[in-house]
């Protein structure tokens, strides 16, 4: 008897948890998502300060070569050499770049400046709520995150 007690116990916290745990690994992943992108802007700014060269942020298709997907990971070059690499991001988040001048990749002057002004949208859709961050770069380099949701009724 002790046994089916237990064991109902701890059914009933699994169906409790479960729901829980899932939210609270999608949030992570969504968070992570979030800060790489914005360590990848300060690296490339960085390293564009601190060589004197101009880096590109781009999206990842290989160790050498800038793609056309941002899901695939982000890459950055200096010098058409890798100086940072993220290679894709979970399949359920979303992520796009909205630029001014509608370039699929983001250049850090010497000076730090970027060549246009640009968003990253990262969304995911979790339930009836739909997620976002909007990391917004400015020409000069500088950027911030907005985060955002929206849930419908049900």
């Amino acid at each position: 008897m002790e046994l089916v007690v237990s064991l109902f116990v701890v059914g009933l916290l699994s169906a409790i948890c479960a729901p829980l745990i899932a939210d609270f690994y999608q949030k992570t992943q969504f968070n992570d998502t979030v800060h790489v992108i914005e360590d990848a802007i300060l690296q490339a700014r960085q390293a564009a300060l601190s060589k004197g060269l101009r880096s590109t942020l781009c999206p990842y298709l290989n160790d050498h070569t800038c793609g056309e997907d941002w899901g695939n990971g982000l890459l950055i070059l200096q010098s058409e050499q890798p100086v940072y690499q993220h290679q894709g991001f979970p399949h359920h988040i979303s992520l796009t770049l909205k630029a001014a001048l509608s370039q699929p990749h983001l250049v850090f002057d010497s000076m730090g400046f970027t060549n246009q002004n640009g968003h990253f949208i990262v969304s995911q859709q979790r339930g009836t709520c739909l997620y976002t961050a909007k990391i917004m770069i400015r020409k000069s380099g500088h950027w911030h995150t907005i985060f955002d949701h929206t849930c419908e009724a049900t």
